[in-house]
């Protein structure tokens, strides 16, 4: 479920282009092409549509890339690894603090 999301989210980007592209040329028949909002629903419809779909398949190939550049595996600690909570004291410089933490 959670493999590739942003496959997934722009596989749905492309379907949900084609569904309201779709509903909006049906609406516009439905309405009539005598009323007023014909025209708007029949062109206006599809490039909505189209630009909606470049922004939620835009942040699919966001995950994408990202996913590429950071893995989670990564990004893992290993379980022998101990997490310091020591804070640095007054006057103590970078490298006595560095030296006083503990070595991994």
């Amino acid at each position: 479920m959670f493999t590739d999301p942003g496959k997934k989210i722009k596989i749905l980007a492309k379907v949900l282009f084609a569904v309201i592209t779709v509903i909006n040329v049906i609406l516009a028949f439905v309405f009539g092409t005598y009323t007023p909002i014909f025209w708007p629903l029949l062109l206006g419809g599809p490039v909505f549509a189209y630009i909606s779909s470049l922004f939620i398949y835009g942040f699919g190939q966001l995950i994408e890339n990202t996913g590429r550049s950071c893995p989670i595996e990564k990004l893992s600690i290993s379980s022998n690894a101990t997490v310091s909570t020591k804070a640095p004291v007054e006057g103590e410089t970078p490298e006595e603090y560095a030296a006083s933490l503990p070595q991994l």
